[in-house]
């Protein structure tokens, strides 16, 4: 068929021109490039694949320039590192020479010097050693990682009367408190010797009886016995000698003398009696009202009335005049509250009885005396040796730290105990914190209605009315009145939302609260409308060190370490702990009391009762004692607690339970002789009656016969400091000791169980002869608390019981408040050791790391800080580690050995991460070749291939475009038959 309209062979012709025209594109497009795959349409699923291939390959690349720079830092490291070594080494050697003796001091001194400055090179390159402009040997660098300090001991609060109660202690002098004496002479006939007080010396013929006198005056006055730093007076006149003894001697016994006949004679009187004591008497419930010492030195007033400059001194060295009336025949003086200022320091009348020896009141006509009464505050403060940390005696706590506090007891503040503590931090290692102090409140009972105001820290409250049958409001309006104050007082009213609870108040900054009701109605009622608690509360410190450094708390033999507030112990392991306040001895036919559902929350969690059950240790001839029960024990109370810790994060031990003796008689028994502990009989060897055992070797008697029984008992004796035993129950059962004493039986103080007095026995000891405690089933108990353990910050509150009459929270020794936790670096001086992790990054993908961990190699780190932690003292005897003795340098050699052992193994690791990480190197380039290889298969050309498939398509677009010509000229061919 001829058509003209439509040339279907140049049509299928331009098709096959068409495709070989794209094929031919393709492959001259491959072989430009050198890539099969030039876009995604050359191979979809092969171009996804090569571009992630290429990603990793790239990622693996940088890989592997990480892994070269990690090796550099690690390198300038491990630099640095040597030459710590080296002068380590060469202080090793310096103390190694100053331990030999053929140095004097003076030229270790000299070898010191250079020890000291080598220390100061150690912290300067561990500051100074930067790479790429960070510093890597403080443990900055990288993430800080590693356990962080947690205040280790928290003390425990002390609560007492905000009024004072009278002291024991009263100091007497003044020139004419000690005995008067008198020796009257007559005339002399022919002389001869006198001998006064062992002084003797010659009389001349027909000496007057006053130049007798003044002879033996001038020469008691030459000797040391009497003379003018003796304390001492002698005078002489018209023929009679007076002796005036020191105020501090007390009675006397009559003076010695003698008279040659020639000499005269001589007569002995006692003229005036020693003024050995001053009683002190308040008017009904005086007591004082302020802190301080009251005192008076001075001659009588011409009419015997009234002695000059009586004043008293407060504790912040205020200065108060008081007024005293004397009343000299009585020998009494007594200060009035409603007199000048005596109402400033008495709550009040107050009366001063000046008597001798035989407690009989003495005139005191134109007598010059001088008394001080020392009147500490109700929260005693601490003294030197009380507390010792680590070896080193803390001193005493003074007023003067804590400007926060009222005076009254300032001294015996959180505040001025953690300074007290905190002036020997740079020896003991040891920081003391102070924590918010929390007074809890009373529990609400009764209708009634009551007014009043509070005196809260010395500042008075607006009026507080309770509101009739609602507890409630009757809470919020003791709270509005208080906080209407507090930006006075320092203290802030809480409410605890509960009737149990009461009011709490709380101190942010660990002031004492000192809280006085100022109230017509009874000091009870009021409390129980408002909630509040009368009385003075000293807060809490916490106790913290370097997470490696110990705590370790011991007392003096002289001290008392319950005016530290903190229980004696090992607090090294980096957990917080608190220990309950000790618990009361429970006396014959008395009950103990007992942890009980209700009691106690910890951290929100009730606390079950505890139960006789809890208490594995005790065993059942301690229970022939009535008043030892199982159930009250810390060990059952530890049990309960420990019940549920997997849901409070808080374990608890029982505390040991002790009992100290501080006086030991031996007396004249011989043989064995019992003593009943826990309800096992103790034989112990008293001796034989010559060579009679002495004090010591009783003691150690009892050590030897108490120990081995331990397991039976639970008890362990030990020699103490005081001169005494003391028994102790190491797993925290109770203690109950009975002695018969009768018929000629030993006593306490035989065991050297007895109080200071060398009579009276000490806590938890029984005698027989007493008739409470007649026999063993009747003997005192004491109980022990717990101390609670964790590695967290934990509340401790009392459960529903509150503080009503229900709750034993109280008597078992717990207290409100939250305790311990990670140290607040705020304000912490013991930053935890620090420590850097650096991340290297050595893959293609997330979380393909390697880590090494850089310490601080100064003084504030693990490594060297035993070493260098004394490098910014510059006082030598202040500085722990030095060597400028040969004991010193001794001492300092074990650090040394340690030290270098820590930075030899710090070496050792970064030596290994570096070959490590060669080898890292040496595997990614491995993997990314391999990767390129495999890549390379599936996206570049094949160049034979591609130069083929182009030269097919240059023919075939030549015989396209040929044969095209020709269909197009078919076409002509259909004119012919229109010729």
């Amino acid at each position: 068929m001829s058509v003209i309209n439509t040339n279907v062979k140049a049509l299928y012709t331009q098709a096959a021109l068409k495709v070989s025209g794209r094929d031919g594109a393709t492959a001259m497009q491959q072989l430009s490039t050198g890539k099969r795959i030039n876009s995604a349409k050359d191979d979809a699923a092969g171009m996804a694949i090569a571009t992630r291939m290429t990603q990793q390959i790239r990622s693996l690349n940088q890989a592997v320039r990480n892994a070269g720079d990690a090796i550099s830092l690690i390198q300038t490291a491990e630099g640095a590192t040597g030459e710590i070594t080296d002068m380590l080494q060469r202080m090793r050697e310096l103390a190694i020479q100053a331990i030999n003796d053929t140095n004097a001091n003076e030229q270790r001194g000299y070898l010191d010097l250079e020890f000291q400055q080598l220390k100061q090179e150690i912290v300067r390159i561990s500051d100074t050693t930067e790479w790429n402009g960070f510093s890597i040997l403080n443990g900055t660098a990288g993430v800080p990682v590693g356990e962080r300090p947690v205040y280790k001991a928290t003390s425990e609060s002390r609560f007492d009367s905000v009024l004072i109660n009278p002291t024991t202690t009263r100091d007497i002098a003044g020139t004419e408190a000690g005995e008067l004496q008198t020796l009257t002479f007559a005339t002399a006939t022919t002389g001869g010797a006198v001998t006064v007080g062992g002084v003797s010396l010659t009389i001349a013929a027909s000496a007057t009886k006053t130049a007798v006198a003044e002879a033996v005056r001038d020469a008691l006055l030459a000797t040391e016995d009497f003379g003018s730093t003796s304390g001492r007076a002698v005078s002489a006149s018209a023929g009679v000698l007076s002796i005036r003894y020191g105020a501090s001697e007390g009675n006397v016994a009559d003076t010695s003398f003698t008279v040659a006949t020639g000499a005269g004679s001589a007569t002995l009187a006692t003229s005036e009696a020693a003024v050995t004591s001053a009683t002190e008497q308040f008017t009904l419930n005086g007591k004082f009202v302020q802190s301080g010492a009251l005192s008076f030195s001075g001659e009588l007033s011409a009419d015997n009335t009234a002695y000059t400059g009586v004043v008293f001194t407060t504790a912040r060295g205020e200065i108060i005049t008081m007024t005293g009336n004397v009343d000299v025949s009585a020998g009494t003086i007594t200060f009035d509250d409603a007199v000048g200022n005596n109402g400033k320091v008495i709550s009040d009348n107050l009366v001063y009885t000046f008597k001798n020896s035989a407690g009989t009141a003495l005139n005191i006509t134109n007598r010059a005396l001088s008394l001080s009464v020392d009147v500490p505050g109700s929260v005693p403060p601490m003294n030197t040796g009380d507390l010792i940390i680590n070896g080193i005696t803390i001193g005493a706590s003074y007023a003067a730290d804590d400007l926060l506090s009222p005076p009254n007891n300032a001294s015996g503040s959180a505040i001025a105990k953690a300074a007290a503590i905190n002036r020997q931090t740079t020896l003991t290692g040891v920081n003391a914190v102070v924590n918010s102090n929390t007074m809890t409140g009373t529990a609400q009972t009764g209708t009634s209605v009551v007014s009043g105001r509070v005196v809260i820290n010395g500042i008075t409250s607006p009026l507080i009315t309770s509101v009739l049958n609602n507890t409630r409001e009757s809470r919020e309006a003791a709270i509005s009145a208080i906080n209407r104050i507090s930006d006075k007082t320092g203290v802030v009213a809480v409410s605890s939302n509960s009737d149990t609870e009461g009011v709490r108040l709380v101190a942010a900054d660990g002031r004492n609260i000192e809280v006085r009701f100022d109230t017509t109605n009874a000091s009870a009622d009021f409390a129980a409308r408002t909630g509040l608690k009368e009385g003075v509360q000293a807060g809490t410190y916490s106790l913290e060190s370097r997470v490696e450094a110990p705590i370790v708390i011991t007392t003096s033999s002289t001290g008392d370490p319950t005016n530290a507030v903190i229980r004696l112990g090992d607090y090294s392991t980096n957990e917080s702990t608190l220990s309950t306040l000790a618990r009361a001895e429970v006396q014959a036919a008395g009950t103990p009391v007992t942890l009980a559902a209700g009691d106690l929350v910890i951290n929100g969690i009730d606390i079950p009762g505890a139960t006789s059950a809890g208490d594995n240790r005790t065993e059942a001839a301690a229970l022939t004692t009535l008043t030892n029960q199982k159930g009250a024990s810390g060990v059952a109370m530890a049990a309960a607690i420990n019940a549920v810790s997997d849901l409070t994060g808080v374990t608890a031990t029982a505390n040991p339970v002790e009992t100290v003796g501080v006086s030991t008689t031996v007396g004249t028994l011989t043989g064995l002789r019992s003593i009943f502990i826990n309800g096992i009989e103790v034989p112990v060897d008293f001796g034989v009656a010559s060579p009679r055992q002495t004090a010591s070797e009783r003691v150690a008697a009892v050590v030897a016969a108490v120990n081995p029984k331990v397991g039976a008992t639970g008890v362990v004796a030990t020699a103490n400091p005081q001169g005494g035993v003391t028994l102790k129950t190491e797993d925290g059962r109770n203690l109950s000791i009975w002695i018969d004493d009768t018929s000629n039986g030993p006593t306490a103080a035989n065991f050297g169980l007895a109080a200071s007095d060398g009579t009276t026995e000490v806590a938890g000891v029984s005698i027989k002869s007493v008739t409470a405690t007649n026999e063993l089933s009747k003997a005192a108990t004491l109980y022990g608390g717990v101390t609670f353990h964790s590695d967290e910050a934990f509340t401790i509150e009392p459960g529903s019981n509150g503080y009503g009459s229900s709750s034993s929270f109280d008597a078992l020794g717990f207290r409100e408040g939250t305790y311990g936790g990670v140290v607040d670096e705020a304000v912490s001086k013991m930053t935890p050791p620090n420590t850097g992790r650096l991340s290297f990054h050595v893959g293609a993908s997330a979380n393909q790391t390697i880590t090494i961990d850089l310490a601080d190699f100064g003084k504030g780190g693990p490594i060297t800080g035993a070493i260098t932690g004394d490098v910014d003292l510059w006082d030598s005897k202040s500085r722990v580690n030095r060597i400028d003795s040969g004991a010193a340098a001794k001492a300092v050699l074990e650090k040394l050995d340690l030290a270098m052992d820590k930075v030899n193994a710090t070496r050792g690791t970064m030596g290994a991460v570096m070959n490590r990480l060669e080898h890292v190197i040496d595997n990614l380039m491995n993997v990314s070749m391999n990767s390129e290889a495999s890549r390379s298969q599936i996206e570049d050309a094949d160049y034979a291939a591609a130069s083929t498939e182009l030269a097919r398509t240059q023919i075939m677009q030549q015989a396209a475009t040929s044969v095209l010509a020709q269909a197009n000229a078919d076409q002509q061919n259909v004119l012919k038959l229109l010729q």
